[in-house]
């Protein structure tokens, strides 16, 4: 999984979180196949889980925004829904409504494209914050004000502490 990780990072370099919708934003969707949010326990699509990553991976460097859906800055959903779009999917733009979406899947089973979820503020029942998976422990995260989309480590203990679950919204 580790050489996967390395040779997507290889690709790109040679190829050169908002918990609720930013209103009159809108994401650009590339001329692809579309298709809408399907209920909760549904993949969204099937799909080649490579693009929607190295989408993902691209952006590492581009700031955090409030609401921002790119492709100049992002927030954490807002980062999930442009790198699906990439791969021709719709995805809900909030991380709650991520979090409802696709098939719940254990932390061990995540694949790289998969979601991960946390409660930042123990206070909502909902998760307030997404990390899309990359394998291995990592995963790329648009942090907060101040900050740039990263590659991070999932297993710490900030992040394990507030673990909220993994999903996955792609076949």
């Amino acid at each position: 999984m580790r050489a996967a990780a390395a040779a997507l990072v290889l690709a790109v370099l040679l190829v050169g979180c908002a918990s609720r919708a930013p209103s009159g934003e809108s994401i650009e969707v590339p001329a692809r196949d579309r298709t809408g949010a399907q209920p909760p326990d549904q993949p969204l699509f099937r799909g080649d889980r490579d693009q929607v990553v190295m989408t993902a991976f691209a952006q590492v460097g581009k700031p955090y925004r409030y609401g921002g859906n790119g492709p100049d800055s992002f927030d954490c959903s807002g980062l999930v829904r442009y790198a699906y779009a990439a791969g021709g999917a719709k995805t809900p733009r909030t991380t709650a409504t991520l979090f409802a979406s696709g098939q719940a899947i254990a932390l061990d089973d995540a694949e790289p494209g998969d979601l991960l979820f946390y409660r930042l503020d123990p206070a909502r029942s909902s998760p307030s914050h997404v990390v899309f998976y990359l394998g291995e422990g990592e995963g790329i995260h648009a942090p907060s004000s101040g900050g740039a989309i990263r590659i991070v480590r999932t297993g710490i203990p900030y992040f394990s502490q507030r673990f909220a679950g993994a999903r996955r919204l792609i076949d």
